[in-house]
C-alpha cells in the first residue's frame, strides 16, 4: 500500500486547465434553482472489488492499487475541474464494509462530509443507487443547504475526461443525464443500461 501511495504522489492532477463551467449552469442557478456553488459528488457500490467478487468480500490487499487509481480519476476529472471554476464539493459514500476505506477518506479529505454509509452485504445495485441520492438529498435538508447538481459514479470506475466537459457538450446542466447503451447480461434476458455515471441537476435530484 505503501508503494502505490508514493505512485500516486508522483502523478500530477493538475496537467489539465479546465475553462470555467458553461454559462448555462449560472442560468439555471439563477432561475431558483439553487443559490449554492457546490457540487455533490455520490459514490457507490464495491469499493475495492477484486475479480468478480461481491459485496462482503475480503476486500484483499490485492485491489488496492486499481480503487486508488479510480479515486485519483475523481479527483482529477470531477472534484479539481470544479474546484478550478470556484465551485467547492461536497463527497458522499455508499458501500460495503471493508478494511481498506480509511486509503479513500485520506484521499478525498475533507470533501467527505458525511463519511461512508456502509449497506448490509449482499446488498443490490437498486438498494445502492437509492441509498446514494438519499445520502445527498438527506444530508442538503439536514444543514438547510442544497446543490448545484449532483454526480453520481461507482467507486472502482476509472475516468479518463473530465465529467464537467462532458456535461457541457451535450448541454445538460439543468437535465438529468446517463449512458443510453445498453447490454443483455443473458440470451434472451432484459436490456439494462450502463450505471456507472449519473447527473442530476438539483431541482431534479431533490425530487
Amino acid at each position: 500500500l505503501e508503494d502505490v501511495e508514493k505512485q500516486l504522489a508522483a502523478v500530477s492532477i493538475r496537467e489539465a486547465r479546465p475553462p470555467r463551467l458553461h454559462p448555462l449552469l449560472q442560468q439555471a442557478m439563477s432561475e431558483g434553482q439553487c443559490t449554492s456553488s457546490k457540487f455533490a459528488l455520490a459514490l457507490r457500490g464495491v469499493a475495492f472489488r477484486w475479480g468478480h467478487a461481491g459485496p462482503g468480500a475480503d476486500c484483499p490487499d490485492e485491489a488496492v492499487p486499481s480503487q486508488m487509481r479510480a479515486a485519483m480519476s475523481h479527483m482529477r476529472y470531477v472534484v479539481e475541474p470544479l474546484e478550478a471554476a470556484g465551485y467547492s464539493v461536497d463527497v458522499h459514500g455508499v458501500t460495503y464494509p471493508c478494511r481498506h476505506l480509511n486509503a479513500l477518506r485520506q484521499t478525498y479529505g475533507g470533501r467527505m462530509v458525511s463519511g461512508f454509509l456502509l449497506l448490509e452485504p449482499p446488498g443490490s445495485q437498486r438498494e445502492g443507487f437509492r441509498a446514494a441520492w438519499r445520502r445527498v438529498v438527506d444530508h442538503a435538508r439536514e444543514h438547510g443547504a442544497c446543490y448545484s447538481a449532483v454526480i453520481v459514479l461507482r467507486f472502482d470506475l476509472i475516468l479518463k475526461q473530465p465529467v464537467p466537459h462532458l456535461v457541457q457538450d451535450v448541454g445538460g446542466e439543468d437535465k438529468v443525464l446517463f449512458p443510453f447503451w445498453t447490454e443483455q447480461v443473458r440470451d434472451g434476458g432484459e436490456l439494462f443500461t450502463s450505471d456507472v455515471l449519473h447527473y442530476a441537476s438539483w431541482r431534479w435530484a431533490k425530487r
